[in-house]
């Protein structure tokens, strides 16, 4: 169903806080961080400063919105992650973290169990460690593959953190999509499987042609990027703050996301002129949330033309509000 102007909440349900732009890995299809990028905007080393980020989230805090504390840097190298955490945690927030998963430890497992994080997941794209090096640059996953299973351990049968892994599927890994699907299914909450939408030796988005008849982007009506300076990009995909839709340190968050830069691309989606708008014309993000489910004895699978969810149905019971994405909770009846 065509989303109208008037479905638009009065704050978003998912809000992306550019906490630290830095990164400790390279990967080849990264737009930000990859180590031949040829052009685009590079964002210094800084995050949302904590005064600033208590504005924020003071001003949200009845909307019970989702937090992901990251944009297109590693979370956990924010200087003040901790403090973060302990602020969002303590305001009620549902918490989602992507993360590279490099910098955990036994410490870092106990505090995401102990602040009972809703939700972590750990950007892999490979199962074996030289598919891993050739995509990320690093001889890191054999410690990352220890750390999830150290998390796992320590959480034993709590309902958080609900801990995921994802395979971003490209040239370099996609003979191991099946076995990591296989190998983390057997450990993991919920798995996820997406194309490459990123031509990272060209810095810019690619397209994936969809059968589907085209809709407005579902990202304009639910989720706000914030980054470091307070500027919010139309979407998560505008990686180098090219078209702001206005700055939160200088507004509200009310005001930027009821303005009338938002209004207008939202407008233009409706009346299926995203052509006009150059980000938008070849996008393929509208599709994510055009999932349809499949349900197997071990998994509750949301499939998109971009994205593939496989969800452990033994562990539903720890999925509230929109811990994937612009997914909706599933239905109780698939609980055990």
């Amino acid at each position: 169903m065509q989303n109208s102007l008037k479905d638009v909440p009065a704050f978003p349900v998912r809000f992306l806080l550019d906490t630290s732009t830095a990164c400790n890995l390279k990967c080849k299809m990264c737009l930000q961080h990859a180590s031949h990028k040829k052009s685009g905007k590079i964002m210094p080393i800084k995050g949302i400063p904590i005064s600033k980020l208590k504005d924020i989230l003071d001003e949200i805090k009845d909307a019970k919105s989702l937090i992901q504390p990251s944009y297109y840097g590693e979370p956990l190298m924010a200087p003040n992650f901790r403090e973060i955490i302990s602020l969002l945690k303590n305001m009620h927030f549902t918490l989602a973290i992507n993360t590279n998963g490099t910098l955990f430890d036994s410490k870092i497992c106990h505090f995401f169990v102990d602040y009972k994080i809703d939700s972590v997941s750990f950007s892999l794209d490979a199962l074996n460690n030289e598919t891993y090096v050739a995509i990320r640059g690093f001889n890191k996953l054999e410690k990352i593959k220890a750390s999830i299973l150290k998390l796992l351990e320590i959480r034993g049968e709590k309902l958080y953190p609900r801990i995921g892994v994802s395979f971003c599927r490209q040239e370099d890994n996609i003979i191991e999509e099946k076995q990591f699907i296989e190998f983390w299914s057997r450990y993991v909450d919920v798995i996820r499987v997406n194309a490459l939408s990123i031509d990272g030796e060209h810095d810019m988005f690619g397209f994936h042609p969809i059968a589907k008849k085209r809709i407005p982007c579902g990202m304009l009506y639910d989720t706000m990027p914030i980054l470091y300076n307070g500027d919010v990009p139309i979407c998560c995909r505008d990686y180098s703050g090219k078209y702001i839709m206005g700055n939160v340190f200088q507004e509200s968050v009310s005001n930027v996301w009821n303005g009338t830069s938002f209004q207008k691309v939202r407008q233009l989606h409706e009346n299926r002129d995203w052509d006009k708008i150059p980000i938008c014309s070849n996008c393929d993000a509208w599709a994510i949330t055009d999932y349809e489910e499949e349900v197997t004895d071990r998994f509750l699978i949301r499939k998109s033309p971009l994205m593939y969810y496989y969800n452990n149905i033994d562990r539903l019971e720890g999925w509230k509000g929109f811990l994937l994405g612009s997914h909706k909770t599933p239905n109780k009846s698939y609980l055990k």
